[in-house]
């Protein structure tokens, strides 16, 4: 008993020294001593979180922010009463003086998660995004980062059980988030999706009331969105894509139009305006959205196609064959050879209309 007693004096001591080494040599800013400390500090006392703390700490200041995280983390799994505002603080200082305030120490977090994140770890990014929620309820960066991560894994799903189980994971999160911070825009946009997947789903079955609702509820949603923030473009878009689905091509165009002029990037947005004004059959507008979406994809065969039928409604002729031989080109299907055949009869070229149309019907046959 009495050589026990005099063990355990000695381990406490000797565990008191590494804690107290790690802190002068975090005071002297070597972070490779205090480093070693600190890791030997957390073996001497493996049930503690204070040297998880210090550890997470070093590597903040190495620029380490991934495994800084996880340190943090293993030390909250300890003890989450450490990791109060008040309690983090008192520990994480050195004569009173705090190095890290819980400010700073979300911030080392979020960096953590989003490196997870963009490297692809999504494991971890969701364990780590999860543990900054339970810190800080309203983070909206946590919130997405875990709700894009259990969506990213549900596409690699094979077994459809557990994809649905991903997605609803990411669904619950956004909903809760959501209620909790209903003034986030991006939180409705991502959420918006969601129910108008939901609708696709339906439609597929052909449940009209269901699909009706989600669609609907989709829209709400991303009018929500917009009012909350006008210069997000993907939220346009996404409006527009409903306001077509519902054959509201005035709104739909009004909404494409609007994603352009904050993003003109994207090829999509100028095709679908321009499918949108044909709908409205306003030729020339739909003309002009079209050879923009060709420069932004130019040899792409849809859009050739469209190019010379919208050429060919407005009875320019000679650009209209010139397009629909681009299409031609770049893949040969009966539609353009029919298109082919029907702009060289405008231009009282029957021979060569009726090969054209030879040409398609014999392209019909290889269901071509």
């Amino acid at each position: 008993m009495k050589y026990f007693s005099i063990f355990l004096l000695f381990s406490v001591a000797y565990a008191s020294v590494s804690a107290t080494s790690t802190k002068i040599y975090v005071q002297q800013e070597n972070w490779n001593k205090a480093l070693e400390n600190a890791n030997k500090w957390k073996s001497e006392q493996p049930n503690s979180a204070e040297p998880y703390l210090w550890l997470g700490y070093i590597y903040t200041r190495l620029n380490n922010y991934k495994t800084a995280t996880l340190n943090f983390l293993e030390g909250y799994e300890k003890n989450p009463k450490l990791y109060v505002k008040k309690e983090f603080e008192k520990k994480l200082s050195i004569g009173g003086q705090n190095l890290l305030n819980y400010e700073q120490f979300l911030i080392v977090l979020t960096n953590g998660d989003i490196q997870f994140y963009n490297e692809g770890d999504y494991d971890s990014a969701i364990k780590v995004s999860e543990f900054i929620i339970k810190l800080d309820s309203l983070n909206s960066t946590a919130y997405q980062i875990a709700s894009s991560s259990y969506q990213i894994k549900a596409q690699k799903e094979t077994d459809e059980s557990k994809k649905k189980e991903l997605l609803n994971k990411s669904r619950l999160l956004l909903e809760i988030y959501n209620q909790k911070n209903p003034n986030d825009a991006k939180a409705k946009y991502y959420l918006a999706l969601f129910y108008y997947d939901d609708a696709q789903n339906y439609l597929l079955r052909n449940d009209t009331i269901n699909y009706k609702q989600s669609i609907n509820k989709a829209k709400d949603l991303l009018l929500s969105s917009v009012k909350l923030d006008t210069t997000m473009p993907e939220i346009y878009y996404e409006l527009a894509e409903i306001y077509f689905e519902l054959d509201d091509y005035k709104n739909a165009v009004i909404n494409y139009e609007k994603s352009i002029k904050y993003d003109s990037s994207r090829y999509e947005t100028f095709y679908n305006l321009s499918i949108s004004y044909m709908k409205l059959k306003e030729y020339d507008n739909a003309l002009k959205a079209m050879l923009k979406a060709d420069k932004l994809k130019p040899n792409d065969y849809q859009i050739l196609y469209f190019i010379s039928l919208l050429y060919f409604e407005l009875k320019n002729y000679n650009e209209a064959l010139k397009y629909v031989d681009s299409a031609i080109s770049v893949k040969e299907t009966s539609s353009v050879y029919e298109l082919k055949a029907n702009i060289l009869k405008a231009m009282k070229r029957n021979e060569d209309a009726l090969k054209a149309f030879e040409k398609a019907e014999s392209l019909k046959k290889k269901g071509l």
